[in-house]
């Protein structure tokens, strides 16, 4: 038999495989984890600002002191300070109205609403005469409208005395309704009208005519 002769030198033999190495897990670096967090967590808390409690509160907790705690609340105020205003304040009273004013007369005070009563027989008056220069005619009144100079007139005719109504503008452009009397030939007659008129409430001026 032919021999079998190899070229070079044998292969070396193979090392024997062998498991793979578990590595353990480094206790150094885990407590040195462990210990940067327990050191933040107390940084933190010792670190971070403190909230500002008032002068009272603060020195009552260093004191030891129970902190009362407020008796009001802010609902409670709103409650408490609600207004009922579906009421509302009451209205003012209303202004009185301006009463007309009875009409004025220039001479004395006139009263023409009661009848003046008849004329006795010893008020006998001298018959007034035409109103001319040298006589005299008395005033009894002026009035603003007619109808209360016309209301006079019928009053003083229950006394015997004829009586006229003459108008006049005055200054401030107004009309006067003046209720007059006579002429009468003297002052005296034009007097003893006058004190007619009086003792029945009433009064008058005596004018001469020029």
């Amino acid at each position: 038999m032919p021999k079998d002769y190899y070229r070079g030198k044998p292969p070396p033999p193979s090392p024997p495989s062998t498991p793979p190495i578990r590595r353990k897990p480094n206790r150094s670096c885990i407590g040195w984890l462990v210990g940067g967090m327990a050191l933040g967590v107390v940084s933190s808390n010792v670190l971070a600002p403190k909230a500002k409690l008032p002068a009272d509160t603060l020195s009552a907790a260093r004191a030891g002191q129970s902190v009362s705690k407020p008796t009001f609340t802010y609902e409670k105020i709103l409650r408490e300070a609600e207004v009922d205003i579906s009421k509302g304040p009451p209205p003012p009273p209303p202004a009185p109205r301006p009463q007309p004013q009875p009409p004025q007369a220039s001479i004395g005070s006139l009263d023409t609403s009661e009848p003046i009563s008849p004329v006795a027989s010893e008020d006998q008056l001298p018959p007034p005469t035409t109103p001319s220069p040298g006589t005299y005619v008395v005033q009894v009144a002026s009035f603003s409208r007619q109808a209360d100079a016309e209301r006079l007139r019928e009053r003083l005719a229950q006394l015997g005395l004829a009586t006229s109504i003459q108008t006049a503008t005055l200054e401030n452009g107004k009309m006067a309704y003046r209720v007059r009397t006579g002429g009468y030939a003297d002052r005296a007659q034009a007097e003893q009208v006058r004190a007619l008129l009086k003792r029945h409430g009433q009064d008058g001026m005596t004018i001469p005519i020029k």
